[in-house]
């Protein structure tokens, strides 16, 4: 039921990363998210899905956690937020709605921001640059949701940049295809985060080093 909530999201042809795993929390009442920075205000009458988006890579480092958030009142969307390089805006201000009343997203290319149309990540002034010659620039970053549990070092970071420069840098196409989902394991946040870790420990492994 809650992966029917999950707006319809738009990625480049030429994207390089797969979705790995969609984490959900649904909030009944207003509390903080555990998994982002902002206060998750549920209005009288609705509920809030939060999906956690991972993909084992961004084009800059090593896994991206990328969130959205559907307000549900009588099993209707009636709004949508998207998170945005550590911000989140208010998605539903300017994506267009399909057929089935579900609003559509776009995802940056490589970095898995969101934003209601692909035309607006042209004002970002590194969204050609960040996808080839910025490719891996970051290295393995280590959100703090998981400072307890992965660590990095200049090694790490080295083997990773080289690994995402030589195996992902790309020019995005700025053409379009609907991200498929469906087949995507959905759970929730506590076995995301297992799953995250797990993924990023073997990954570490396939590298040649370990966190």
């Amino acid at each position: 039921m809650l992966r029917s909530y999950l707006p319809h999201i738009m990625q480049d042809i030429r994207e390089p990363f797969a979705l790995s795993a969609i984490g959900t929390t649904v909030f009944t009442s207003t509390r903080a998210s555990d998994s982002f920075r902002r206060l998750v205000v549920v209005p009288n009458g609705t509920m809030v899905v939060e999906f956690q988006l991972f993909w084992l890579y961004d084009i800059q480092h090593l896994y991206d956690l990328e969130h959205i958030w559907v307000t549900v009142q009588d099993q209707t969307i009636i709004h949508v937020e998207a998170s945005f390089h550590g911000r989140y805006l208010n998605a539903s201000k300017l994506a267009r709605v399909a057929d089935d009343q579900k609003p559509v997203l776009y995802c940056q290319p490589g970095k898995h921001a969101f934003l209601p149309s692909g035309e607006l990540f042209s004002l970002l002034p590194d969204c050609e640059s960040c996808c080839n010659e910025g490719a891996g620039n970051a290295g393995f970053l280590v959100m703090d949701l998981f400072s307890d549990r992965l660590r990095t070092s200049a090694d790490i970071d080295i083997r990773v940049t080289n690994h995402l420069q030589r195996a992902y840098a790309f020019h995005p196409s700025w053409k379009w295809e609907e991200m498929k989902v469906s087949q995507v394991p959905l759970m929730d946040f506590a076995d995301l985060k297992e799953h995250i870790v797990r993924s990023i420990t073997q990954e570490l492994d396939a590298l040649g080093c370990k966190s």
